[in-house]
């Protein structure tokens, strides 16, 4: 075959027209490799002979409604009736990958599912739609001119004939679209859109308010055990000696065994912790067990380390020299340090938990050499990776069956908890279900970077940059100005440092280093404003104005090529957040903040935190958003995604984060761990534009960076009392509170 279908057609023993989508790394790449005796079409739709619509994703979905959202995009072009389509996630496969080597396409993290997916489910929608022209048309006996799709049928313009889909699937499965129809397939107008751009319950809601959605605490398979987990107190600690006499006692407990302790730094591959493995015929069992174990531990190298000790080390390091990056543009550190014109502000962000709703779980079934998993994750590729470098086996070897999550944010990135079930179930034998406690996923967390930030400013006499500094010492990889400095600036100097702590694993959040970055820019941002005595949404404007083509950009310079398109995108947000919030009219008894971000230099996020007191609290009362995405699929989903960023980038500034003292996380569960509750949420308004008219640029986490500096702004206005800690607040928790 010279060169690959992009769609694959055939008809199964159901019935039912199985439609592959072919997903090369550019649409229209040619290839020698044949595809013949090979499933590697992906993903694939189902045409069912009672009409209805399968759509298998390998995107995964954590709440967030990337299933929906994909599907919509396909029944858009392809005229669906929507309420006869369900939505599947794919399993994963070597097989899968092979198509995809690519890194993160089989993943769903960084706002990347819809940009990425957009450009192929479209045209595969239309391709589909071309087929079934061609079928019906055939039928007909007409010209496709004469045929038109629309709710699942084609209909023939000038006879009002009509075919229903699944009518057409025998003709369909014959139909084979030339290369070049593929490459210049006609698309709908957005004027003509039914469906993307109108808020659409995802087509599962009502499993979900029902309970019946499977999620990966749910999941249960045919000869299933559990297990869980006493694990050490501190990172790099071993069992020495235990005592499980007590534990076996208790009805239900199989076994107790010691698990090795294997510490990495990989990326998403930090290994696991070891300890003490309960396995049993249920969780309660199991957990019952651990509590009658007696052990004791081999002393690990954290036992003297604590978060305050952590904070200070990175204070320390902004000088040196070790594990450092610099983007630099004719700065010149003597001229900032001897300007009567400058200003200093050093930022703090403490290590921060995931929390999630699902404590982490997995079921793996490990036998003769090939590992099938059923488990919620974000990365079924990193985990194939992970299982098969662990074990030893070949991909071809793994199966993932991808469930529904209660939550990701990151965390299940990592592949920990599901190496540890397929640890278990090696040695035992037979499918083990592993189910963590939510003590167990807080204290074991790969926690968001702590972070420490000095940043200088040297300014001209009307209040432009001449010289800017930023840096930034975090405890992760990716530790500072990752993200475009998007201000009017002459001379600019970004570190970044890295730390890596040895009581402690530490990884990506919702907003990634996004969130960092934004906190400390955008609060100096407002100090700059103060300094000049100008108004800080129009001191954003002033900076806003002039930039110049050498303007720094982050690792990613190639995403944002025009820096023009920049300018104009922040200076639109900041107009409409302008008039949306109503900020010219800030009466006295109210502080307002502002903050900005762009996420991978194309989401554009523009914030307003307000604040007042009532009698001596401090009360966050509303929060605007202004976002400009490029074209949105469905409003309601992404309205949600902005109201649950919020959320999550209210609780550090108002609950704080974790610390540790002697090595152990000193936070265990919510009851000293606090979370914003729905009851606790400010007012949220939210508008949406497309100021452009452009491709879908992804929402999940482009109101996350926003929150800190817009609410601790706010606070500035209406206190005078300037926080640069991203959690200060939390530590004034009888002064703080939220209102809805």
């Amino acid at each position: 075959m010279k060169r690959r279908q992009f769609l694959k057609l055939s008809v199964l023993s159901s019935g039912a027209l199985f439609i592959g989508i072919h997903v090369p790394q550019s649409l229209a790449e040619e290839s020698d490799e044949s595809t013949s005796g090979t499933m590697d079409l992906y993903p694939y739709i189902h045409i069912n002979p009672d009409n209805s619509l399968h759509v298998h994703s390998y995107k995964q979905e954590m709440g967030q409604g990337v299933l929906n959202a994909l599907a919509m995009i396909i029944c858009e072009e392809l005229d669906a009736d929507w309420s006869t389509v369900s939505v599947f996630h794919q399993n994963f496969s070597r097989q899968i990958e092979n198509m995809h080597e690519e890194f993160g396409r089989l993943n769903s993290g960084g706002s990347t599912s819809i940009p990425s997916e957009w450009p192929i489910l479209r045209k595969a929608g239309a391709s589909i739609k071309q087929v079934l022209l061609i079928a019906a048309a055939k039928r007909f006996g007409c010209d496709i001119a004469d045929c038109i799709c629309r709710n699942s049928a084609v209909h023939q313009k000038s006879t009002n004939k009509s075919l229903l889909f699944a009518q057409l699937i025998g003709d369909a499965a014959n139909v084979t679209l030339p290369a070049h129809v593929i490459d210049n397939m006609p698309y709908k107008s957005r004027i003509n859109y039914s469906l993307v751009g109108k808020s659409t319950p995802t087509n599962n809601v009502n499993q979900i308010v029902r309970g019946e959605l499977v999620y990966g605490i749910d999941m249960e398979v045919d000869n299933m055990l559990y297990a869980s987990i006493l694990r050490p107190p501190t990172l790099g600690a071993s069992v020495d000696v235990f005592d499980a006499s007590q534990a076996m006692k208790i009805e239900g407990v199989i076994d107790v065994y010691a698990l090795d302790t294997e510490i990495k730094s990989g990326l998403f591959d930090t290994g696991i912790l070891g300890g003490i493995v309960v396995v049993g015929t249920s969780t309660w069992a199991c957990l019952r067990a651990i509590k009658r174990l007696s052990v004791s531990w081999k002393q690990g190298y954290a036992e003297d380390a604590s978060s305050s000790k952590l904070a200070e080390t990175l204070r320390t390091l902004h000088n040196k020299n070790d594990h450092i990056r610099v983007r630099s543009l004719n700065y010149e550190p003597n001229h900032i340090a001897s300007s009567q014109n400058t200003i200093h502000a050093a930022y703090h962000s403490p290590l921060l938990p995931h929390a999630l709703m699902e404590p982490l779980n997995a079921v793996v079934d490990y036998k003769q050499g090939a590992i099938e998993v059923w488990a919620g994750t974000q990365s079924p590729q990193h985990t194939a990776t992970n299982l098969a470098a662990h074990f030893g086996v070949a991909k071809e070897q793994i199966k993932i069956h991808v469930l529904h999550m209660g939550g990701g944010f990151g965390r299940r990135y990592y592949a920990d908890f599901i190496i540890e079930a397929a640890t278990i179930s090696e040695k035992i034998g037979m499918p083990i279900k592993l189910q963590w406690t939510r003590e167990d996923e807080i204290h074991y967390d790969r926690f968001h970077p702590m972070r420490s930030d000095e940043m200088h400013a040297q300014l001209d006499e009307n209040g432009n940059i001449e010289q800017y500094s930023c840096s930034a010492v975090s405890t992760q990889q990716w530790g500072g100005g990752e993200i475009t400095f998007p201000y009017d600036h002459k001379a600019l100097s970004i570190e970044s440092h890295f730390h890596r702590p040895h009581f402690v694993q530490t990884g990506p959040w919702r907003a990634v280093v996004a969130h960092l970055d934004v906190f400390s820019r955008e609060c100096f941002i407002d100090e700059l404003a103060e300094k000049c005595d100008v108004n800080p949404l129009d001191y954003r404007f002033q900076l806003l104005q002039g930039l110049t083509k050498n303007q720094y950009k982050g690792d990613r310079a190639e995403r944002m090529k025009n820096v023009m398109f920049l300018q104009r995108m922040f200076i639109r947000v900041l107009q409409e957040i302008k008039v949306f919030s109503n900020w010219q009219n800030n009466p006295k008894d109210q502080g307002m903040g502002i903050a900005l971000s762009a996420f991978h230099d194309k989401s554009f996020c523009a914030q307003v935190a307000v604040v007042k007191k009532d009698n001596d609290q401090i009360v966050v009362t509303d929060v605007y958003t202004v976002a400009d995405c490029g074209l949105v699929i469905n409003p309601n989903s992404v309205k949600a995604q902005i109201e649950g960023s919020i959320a999550w980038g209210l609780t550090p500034v108002l609950h704080g984060g974790v610390t540790f003292e002697q090595g152990k996380c000193q936070q265990s569960n919510f009851h000293n761990l606090s979370l914003l509750s729905m009851q606790q949420m400010p007012n949220i308004h939210t508008k949406l534009v497309d100021v452009e008219m452009r491709e879908p640029c992804g929402v999940g986490e482009i109101a996350v960076p926003t929150v800190a500096p817009a609410v601790l702004n706010a606070v500035f206005s209406l206190t005078g009392k300037r926080y640069r800690d991203l959690t200060a607040l939390a530590g004034e928790r009888d002064r703080v509170q939220v209102t809805g």
